[in-house]
Formats: C-alpha cells, structure tokens, sequence
C-alpha cells in the first residue's frame, strides 16, 4: 500500500507546506502517525476512463447474474397481500430454492401471471397439483377439507365477490393455485380470466420466478 509521508525533518515551513499538501492530495481531514505518515492509502486524482470502463463491466458481470439466477430486489405496489407485505416494502426474490424443491404451500412467491401481463406478481400457493380446490363462500377448501388460513383477511366480508366461490376444480400437473392474503382486493386465482372472458385458474410451474424473502 502506498502512503504519502510528510518528512519530519526540515524547516516548520517546508513542514507545514508538505503537510497540507498531504491533506489537499487525499481530500481529508486527517492527521499523521508517530512515524510521519498520513494515516490514509493515496487515492488517485483523476481515474483513466478505461478503468471505469472495466470497473463497470465488472459490476455488470457480477450484478447481471446474480439478478437473473440468484436474487432479484422486488417492490410491492398494490395492497393484494396485506397484512403480510404492505404497500411499499422492499424485499428479495430468492432464485435458488425452488430449483431444489417444489413449492409447498403457503409459500409466497414471485411469478408472470397467466393473464400475460409482464410484471411479475406475488401471491400466496394454495393448492398444488392433483389437488381439488374449492372457494365456498369465500373459504378455501382442499380435497373437501377446509383449509386453516390464519394470514387471510376479507376487508370486504359482507359483500359478495366474483371470486367468493369456485369448483371444485382440480389442479392439473404442474400448475399451483394461488391467492392473495387480501382475498377481497386480490387479482388472482379466484377472479383470472383471458381476453374471451374464460377462467384462467392456474399458475404454471415454469411460470414460479422464486420465493419471496426479507426486508431490505
């Protein structure tokens, strides 16, 4: 490491000149150690334009990758899954765990949903696939058993919802049933539909971008 030194020899003058012009090189405010040195590595005054140029093809190297198989920063815009996730968290879309196992119910993930929209989307699996599910009246019900659901909230309970009630269908290979913990806000599963009107009941596997992981 390099370091520039003020020699402790000579006159104040020349000293002090020395000094401050350690001080102007690196920008700080600092002092010197007991052997006469600034305590802080010189820094470069002006960067060669190829060097930033490889510095950021290096960031990108790294960066790109890491976004496109690892993790990916992810944002909450809408209210469809609060209480969970507010409006305007911040959290992590992790890669990697769903390439080593299926997801498992109540998972929340990250997918494109099957309307075609290109933004991707997060909700909650409710069923998976060979299994029935089942909407009565705004409960869920799995293979005819009713599912415990302690994160789901209907903010709108006395009324009545397109997607209150649906099925039994059965989940095909492959596909996930998937809702938001808002259920009375959610685009999701329960309401899905393409342009001719028809249901659009399932999230396909290869559809799943990862899980959802914590606040940043």
């Amino acid at each position: 490491m390099n370091y520039a030194r003020v020699s402790p020899l000579g006159s104040a003058t020349k000293w002090h000149a020395e000094y401050s012009a350690c001080r102007q090189r690196l920008s700080i405010k600092g002092d010197l150690d007991s052997g006469g040195f600034c305590r802080y590595p010189r820094v470069v005054e002006s960067l060669n334009p190829w060097r930033l140029l490889v510095l950021a093809a290096v960031a990108a190297g790294i960066v790109l990758p890491l976004r496109a198989f690892v993790v990916e920063p992810i944002f909450i815009p809408t209210a469809s899954m609060e209480p969970t996730l507010p409006v305007g968290i911040h959290l992590f879309c992790d890669k990697i765990t769903l390439r080593r196992r299926d997801p498992a119910r109540g998972d929340i993930v990250v997918f494109r949903p099957p309307t075609g929209e290109e933004r991707g989307v997060v909700k909650r699996v409710i069923g998976l696939p060979g299994e029935t599910v089942e909407l009565r009246q705004k409960s869920v019900f799995i293979d005819g058993k009713p599912l415990e659901e302690p994160y789901a909230v209907h903010k709108r309970s006395e009324e009545k919802l397109e997607g209150d009630d649906l099925g039994p269908v059965q989940i095909p290979p492959d596909s996930y049933f998937v809702l938001g913990d808002n259920r009375d806000e959610s685009a999701d599963s329960s309401v899905w539909k393409d342009a001719e009107g028809r249901r659009l009941l399932f999230v396909p596997r290869a559809s799943l971008a990862g899980l959802v992981r914590g606040i940043y």
